[in-house]
């Protein structure tokens, strides 16, 4: 799963034109696989926020994933829905509710 969630991301961040080192991508229930992180890292993304349920008293979903290019949801719940509806097609990667407008 990780191999084939850090391709996706890689290749949507190329689509964007999106240069890796300056990329930002949050990985939403990072707990669940963490091999994500340093996969992203040896691919030349370094500004990782790494998000688990846990941690929305702290920093609210919403505003930890508002200014990323992509958002990897391991979690497979819609709870990114509302995040959703403001993000560009294609930027939520995983198992995650897309919607399109």
């Amino acid at each position: 799963m990780a191999i084939t969630l850090t391709a996706a991301v890689l290749v949507y961040l190329v689509r964007l034109g999106r240069p890796m080192p300056a990329a930002r991508v949050v990985i939403v229930g990072a707990g669940l696989v963490p091999v994500m992180c340093p996969m992203l890292l040896a691919a030349g993304v370094f500004e990782i926020t790494m998000w688990n349920p846990d941690d929305h008293a702290r920093a609210p979903i919403e505003r930890v994933t508002r200014d990323a290019d992509a958002v990897v949801n391991l979690l497979g719940e819609p709870m990114l829905i509302r995040g959703a509806l403001d993000r560009p097609a294609g930027s939520i990667i995983g198992r995650s509710v897309q919607t399109t407008s």
